[in-house]
């Protein structure tokens, strides 16, 4: 009687046809099954997941940022900020058939399945560099006394480092010396702007959640994001929606003719395939092509 279940189920799981990644759907048995003298009571249900990368951008100000205008010529930030925008995204699905497919009751909303991931490293070095003394007086300046002073080391560092590429310095300095030499005075120059222009930071988080489609429901708000905490669940109120929507394709499963005499009959539950978008309510994030248990149908067989 197994042998010829099997061969049943193997028979109705070639119906439906246009399935994903070119395979054929596959029904998976629903209800009451027996397996080695146990009865449990499956429910295939598919678990989209997704995972959503964030860019952090923290911006520190420069000390000298409201004189960069009147020295430098050039508007910096006058305050401190952090942003968070949306790099990427992918959408997956957990096999109901797999070992990482939970049990149990679901959720119905999305949940966060793993902490914010780094992809890249954060430097929190917020300092800045001191005027060295043959530029400041040991006497005391003021605030815009030392930024003329910073601004001049700037003009200064440009005027050898052109007097170095074009042969005028007079050190002689050739090969690998120069190179040496013209990347050290990049350096200085750099700290110096900072100085003016603050500091940028970038780095990029992944996090990754979890929606149980429930049927006859097509959309689902997976987290938000919030343009100065970052991500943040579903739940909690704030920032910007990003939503997952579920576009059934129409699949057609007919049902296998029954044999004149069959001992009893079982169900099987073929997924509906679906287009899933991800969208931050603006913009597409990422879509996939995915078996949707929860919208599908189910189909008798006979043992």
């Amino acid at each position: 009687m197994k042998t010829a279940l099997r061969a049943a189920w193997v028979a109705a799981s070639f119906l439906a046809v246009g399935p994903v990644a070119g395979q054929s759907l596959e029904g998976l048995p629903v209800g009451v099954v027996e397996k080695e003298g146990l009865y449990t009571v499956v429910n295939p249900r598919t678990v989209v997941r997704a995972t959503v990368v964030v860019q952090r951008e923290a911006v520190r100000k420069g000390p000298y940022a409201r004189f960069s205008q009147k020295y430098l010529g050039v508007i910096a930030p006058l305050n401190d900020r952090d942003g968070y925008s949306v790099r990427s995204a992918t959408i997956g699905w957990v096999d109901p058939r797999s070992d990482a497919s939970p049990s149990g009751d679901l959720p119905a909303v999305a949940e966060a399945v793993s902490p914010p991931q780094p992809v890249s490293p954060l430097v929190s070095d917020t300092s800045f560099v001191r005027l060295p003394l043959n530029i400041a007086s040991s006497v005391a300046k003021s605030p815009e006394e030392m930024a003329s002073d910073a601004a001049a080391a700037i003009f200064a560092i440009r005027k050898h480092r052109a007097e170095l590429i074009s042969g005028d310095a007079g050190e002689h300095v050739f090969g690998a010396g120069l190179a040496t030499a013209l990347e050290e005075l990049g350096r200085q120059e750099q700290e110096y702007l900072e100085l003016f222009l603050g500091k940028q930071f970038i780095q990029q988080v992944a996090r990754t959640f979890e929606v149980v489609p429930q049927a006859g429901v097509y959309s689902y708000t997976v987290c938000r994001l919030s343009e100065t905490g970052g991500l943040m669940d579903a739940s909690q109120m704030g920032g910007r929606p990003i939503t997952l929507a579920l576009n059934v394709e129409q699949t057609e499963i007919p049902a296998p003719p029954l044999p004149k005499k069959y001992a009893s009959l079982t169900t099987l539950l073929f997924p509906a395939i679906a287009v899933g978008r991800l969208s931050d309510g603006s913009r597409e994030l990422a879509s996939c092509r995915l078996p949707v248990y929860q919208y599908g149908t189910r189909v008798d067989v006979a043992k």
